[in-house]
């Protein structure tokens, strides 16, 4: 389950660095967040996003289960400048049948 989790969050985070928001959008994982946001929040926290360590973020990686449902909520601290940040990626990931079959972007944020 945890692994799962994280491939879909991990996902996201390198779309994100990417500036694949078509993709995103394709996904439907940026109905609670627009692409404009994400870029914003970006922007106004500053710093240089080194290349996705997945050993990295899995070390801050978290999540908790909504209610005894098929739904998680995932968090991930940014890596930023080669240190973990404050700015943290929430998502909200539903599972059917150990698959995923829907991701939303609900935030991102500094904690």
């Amino acid at each position: 389950m945890n692994q799962l989790l994280f491939d879909a969050s991990i996902k996201i985070v390198i779309y994100i660095q990417s500036n694949n928001y078509n993709k995103l959008n394709e996904m439907n994982c940026l109905e609670r967040v627009s692409e404009e946001c994400i870029i914003n929040t970006l922007k106004d926290y500053g710093g240089i996003w080194d290349a996705v360590n997945e050993q990295g973020y899995m070390k801050y990686f978290q999540y908790i289960q909504i209610k005894n449902q098929n739904r998680f909520m995932t968090y991930l601290d940014m890596i930023i400048d080669g240190e973990r940040s404050d700015l943290t990626l929430t998502c909200e990931i539903e599972l059917e049948n150990d698959r995923v079959v829907k991701i939303l972007v609900d935030d991102l944020h500094v904690l």
